[in-house]
């Protein structure tokens, strides 16, 4: 995904199994910023991880932060927002880290900690297993101008076990808002172990 910004723009990349404060495969994302004479020119590197400012919770072994990556502008400030998949989060049940776009320059200071959403978030009790976050896309689907984000848990067990089901989460001029959350799920008759998603 392209994280766009102002002027340049710049280039996340995952490392879910990097090891964070000892805590092994917690996760990151490192982010590679653009500039007239190129990537990485100029500017170094920033890595982003859950010891980022005011994120509820440390990083924990296991969370696998940076699975999936999303760059849209979920506010519509013209900045791209990045939501961040951390599926292994709470015994797999998973979660998004959704971080706003809060300058315009380069730097770990051009992001703040926006929310988490977990699949409880959006009506349907998580479970073990769910690895809610685990792949997501942004698209523009139609509630508005801003960024909409589409998020795959493979192993939600709603429908059958580990049938699937994947979720679109609207953009509005606050941000990705959990209340507007619509549900897909496979057609036909659920599947056991399918892992739509």
């Amino acid at each position: 995904e392209i994280y766009t910004l102002s002027l340049h723009d710049a280039l996340p990349i995952c490392i879910p199994a990097r090891d964070v404060g000892g805590a092994i495969d917690a996760g990151a994302v490192v982010v590679f910023w653009g500039s007239r004479d190129g990537l990485g020119k100029g500017q170094a590197a920033t890595v982003v991880d859950e010891t980022l400012p005011n994120m509820p919770n440390p990083p924990a072994a296991g969370d696998l932060f940076g699975t999936s990556l999303a760059a849209g502008d979920f506010d519509g400030d013209g900045r791209s927002d990045l939501a961040v998949g951390v599926p292994g989060k709470n015994g797999r049940r998973g979660a998004v880290v959704v971080l706003r776009s809060a300058t315009a320059g380069a730097g770990s200071g051009s992001f703040a900690f926006d929310r988490i959403i977990t699949k409880d978030d959006l009506g349907l009790r998580s479970a073990a297993g769910d690895v809610f976050g685990s792949a997501m896309l942004w698209a523009q689907l139609g509630h508005g101008p801003q960024a909409d984000l589409v998020v795959a848990a493979p192993g939600d067990d709603t429908d059958a076990t580990n049938a699937g089901t994947a979720f679109v989460v609207y953009g509005s001029a606050s941000g990705l808002a959990p209340s507007t959350v619509q549900r897909l799920s496979m057609h036909g008759v659920p599947q056991p172990q399918a892992q739509f998603g």
